[in-house]
């Protein structure tokens, strides 16, 4: 019986989760593309870490499905370049959502996006997330990636 109750809990709690989290989307796609209003980032945010959690449910279950998923990356880019003073909790949020495949696709499959996200973000969202920035966004078509220097072979000056 206690087994059941507790799952039962759960399950409600990951719905709470859930509907938290829709909310804030919505909030943040009520903004005006460019709008970098904080009231709604507090929000998501606080959604965001508590489901990163994954005491309801894993972190992917809750937040793979959410949609729209562009808005919400731009309105982080767009956040973290216009406020200095949140861009830890920027970074902190957009690491958890881009170790989810589908948030991560979603970045990826977005040039404009991709190319706007800022260095510091980049390497922070690396660093926390586990996925290299040149996956999450590879290079346009026709161009070559990067080079990769190698150390020169031992015995050669």
């Amino acid at each position: 019986y206690f087994h059941r109750a507790s799952s039962y809990l759960q399950m409600v709690a990951a719905e709470a989760t859930l509907r938290s989290l829709e909310e804030g989307i919505r909030q943040i796609v009520r903004l005006s593309p460019g709008e970098v209003e904080v009231a709604p980032f507090n929000a998501f945010r606080r959604s965001v870490i508590h489901a990163s959690s994954g005491k309801e449910a894993a972190p992917e279950v809750l937040l793979g499905d959410l949609e729209p998923k562009e808005p919400v990356l731009r309105y982080l880019v767009d956040l973290h370049d216009a406020k200095k003073m949140y861009r830890k909790q920027i970074v902190a949020v957009a690491a958890v959502l881009l170790q989810v495949p589908s948030w991560a696709e979603a970045l990826r499959n977005n040039e404009q996006l991709c190319s706007r996200l800022p260095e510091d973000l980049r390497a922070l969202v690396e660093e926390q997330s586990g996925v290299a920035t040149d996956t999450l966004c590879p290079p346009p078509a026709g161009e070559p990636p990067p080079p990769v220097v190698s150390p020169p072979p031992a015995g050669e000056p």
